[in-house]
């Protein structure tokens, strides 16, 4: 008998190019203070600026960042394995900015903005270890959490949700 034919994981939805990035501090972006954070950003998650707060990115030339919807219910781990591994599904700090900015006013880009639904990245924090930050539109703005990659606490994901990955710098 022949073995079952298992629906891939992820489909692609699309990608885009996202411009050449300067030197990233998180912390300008999302101060630990009583400033306001980035426009549109209405919440972080409790341990989002312990993990993420003193992350420093060097520059970095154009890039294409991916996104893909999730098919079925299933572990983070698996959404990585099927991209590859870590290396081929880790995303930049300046990257999920980017995406933050470009809809910030009008919320019309690639983030899904409808009912319980999650856009996903794969960044490795302050420490460089892999956490999957949890991006949703919240009333009137955004919401960022973050959790532990894999293991026993790693997460279950279901078809509400979309996956964003690198593939490639451009020109390379």
């Amino acid at each position: 008998m022949p073995a079952k034919s298992m629906l891939s994981v992820l489909t692609p939805v699309s990608e885009i190019v996202v411009g050449a990035m300067p030197e990233f501090r998180v912390r300008d972006v999302f101060p630990s203070s009583g400033r306001k954070v980035m426009e549109g950003v209405i919440s972080l998650g409790p341990d989002f600026l312990l993990w993420f707060g003193n992350k420093i990115e060097k520059p970095k030339g154009e890039s294409r960042v991916r996104w893909q919807k999730v098919n079925r219910y299933t572990p983070d781990t698996e959404i990585v394995s099927e991209l590859g591994g870590e290396a081929n599904a880790t995303t930049a700090f300046s990257e999920l900015v980017f995406f933050l900015r470009r809809q910030a006013a009008s919320r019309q880009g690639p983030l899904l903005t409808e009912g319980d639904t999650h856009n996903l990245f794969l960044i490795p924090d302050v420490h460089m270890e892999p956490r999957i930050v949890k991006v949703g539109l919240l009333g009137g703005g955004w919401w960022l959490s973050a959790r532990q990659f894999g293991g026993s606490s790693g997460a279950r994901w279901g078809k509400s949700v979309q996956f964003f990955s690198p593939c490639g710098m451009v020109g390379a």
